[in-house]
């Protein structure tokens, strides 16, 4: 296998729908995280968290802004499993609360509120295919509740897991041009994990 030509590993994209090569790249993720255990029964741990993944503040220069996530799992802060995923590590500012609870020691039980928000009113929300490039619509996508409930049912062997997400829309989410959201999403889900 040969090398490349140096121009095509330029960064590329698109600037004002048409697509360009050679765009200078300036990007970046930053996530925060502190939290404190509590003694006593059902040890709860409070975590605050807050996730920043920069977004592209002029869709029309020659720079690419927007944050982008090459490889990794679909669940992590932002959501419960690879199906649900309406928040990516890409244009979003999001603080959150997390708390999590053992109740039994072969149980553990999660509730997690994000506030989220673009990082850049001007760029998509990456994942929904909506953007509004004057910036008027705001930046709230909205706020999300989740929870999970995991039992070791075969402790080592077999974990069963519930859980929900409920997201509330944002001025973003119910203003932008071509949304025309039905509802604010609401996402339950049964999972069962064996190890061998």
């Amino acid at each position: 296998m040969g090398l490349r030509d140096r121009d095509d590993l330029a960064a590329g994209g698109t600037v004002g729908g048409v697509a360009e090569r050679n765009l200078e790249q300036r990007a970046y993720f930053a996530h925060v995280e502190a939290g404190y255990g509590f003694r006593g029964a059902w040890q709860p741990t409070l975590l605050f968290q807050y996730d920043l993944a920069s977004g592209d503040r002029d869709p029309n220069d020659a720079s690419l802004e927007r944050f982008f996530s090459l490889f990794g799992s679909r669940r992590f802060d932002f959501g419960p499993t690879g199906i649900y995923g309406p928040i990516a590590r890409s244009n979003v500012e999001t603080p959150g609360l997390r708390l999590t609870l053992v109740p039994q020691p072969r149980w553990q039980t999660m509730f997690s509120y994000r506030v989220l928000k673009l990082a850049s009113a001007r760029d998509q929300w990456v994942g929904s295919g909506w953007s509004d490039p004057t910036g008027q619509s705001g930046r709230s996508i909205g706020n999300q509740l989740e929870g999970s409930f995991t039992w070791a049912a075969i402790e080592h062997r077999l974990s069963i897991e519930t859980g929900f997400a409920l997201l509330e829309y944002g001025r973003f989410a119910r203003e932008v041009q071509g949304a025309a959201p039905r509802g604010d999403p609401r996402y339950f889900y049964v999972a069962a994990t064996t190890t061998f």
